[in-house]
């Protein structure tokens, strides 16, 4: 009876779920950077700026600002990914 219910779960529900709130989590933090860039007037600042700046920011913040938009491609592609795989899921069941 246990091997009837687990054959019968789909696992790919919340794995494209989790797939899509990665993603987004991930454009939230490009976001972040984009806002330091446009800050630096459009460059990530260097590591002196970052050490010896006026303006605080975090280490994630830094490092966000340092992402090129080849991450929005990588982002782009998994959130289409787990849309698709959680639609299919959802229309599986």
């Amino acid at each position: 009876m246990i091997a009837a219910g687990a054959s019968s779960v789909n696992p790919l529900g919340p794995l494209g779920a989790a797939i899509v709130a990665g993603a987004l989590a991930v454009l939230v933090a490009y976001g972040i950077g984009a806002m330091e860039r446009r800050h630096w007037g459009g460059r990530p600042p260097t590591a002196q700026e970052y050490l010896h700046g006026k303006r605080k920011m975090g280490r994630v913040q830094f490092s966000t600002a340092q992402w090129s938009q080849r991450v929005l491609i990588y982002i782009g592609v998994a959130l289409a990914l787990g849309v698709a795989i959680f639609v299919y899921a959802m229309t599986a069941t």
